[in-house]
């Protein structure tokens, strides 16, 4: 189900701040843009195999709603190909993911209802961090980027 782009900032209120999400919003209806990338960079107790997280929103600027959602973690190359095709890629796609292997790395894809935006954003956090023996401790916001790609 769609929200208003108001809830949104209300929603995501927590990890950015207020402006911010405006400011993107602005950007995107100015361009009439349909999607917008809110990009993340994992705090982590040690080194880590998850690199980013990307909250991508589908916007439809027109009636200032937000479509859907999804969260993209940005997974090092060097997760070892036994564990990555044995264990990990079969555990993302029974949670309901999405596994994207690409040149520079790996992607696991969450397609996620606007409403249950936060709780998701946590609860996926925690699976994926499981997932490497990881701690995640917060999330540090690195800018957005507004795209105009059809689809």
């Amino acid at each position: 189900m769609a929200i208003k782009d108001r809830d949104f900032i209300e929603v995501l209120g927590n990890l950015i701040s207020s402006s911010e999400i405006t400011w993107a919003l602005a950007e995107a209806e100015n361009e009439l843009a349909k999607y917008i990338v809110f990009g993340f960079k994992p705090r982590c107790e040690d080194k880590s195999f998850m690199e980013g997280v990307n909250v991508i929103v589908r916007y439809d600027p027109v009636n200032e709603l937000i479509l859907w959602i999804e969260i993209e973690f940005l997974i090092s190359t060097s997760v070892s190909a036994k564990d990555f095709f044995g264990r990990i890629s079969g555990y993302v796609m029974r949670l309901g993911g999405k596994v994207v292997v690409k040149e520079d790395g790996i992607s696991f894809i969450f397609r996620v209802k606007p409403e249950d935006f936060i709780e998701k954003l946590k609860e996926l956090i925690e699976e994926v961090s499981k997932l490497f023996s990881e701690s995640v401790k917060s999330l540090e916001y690195i800018g957005y980027e507004v795209l105009q790609q059809n689809g």
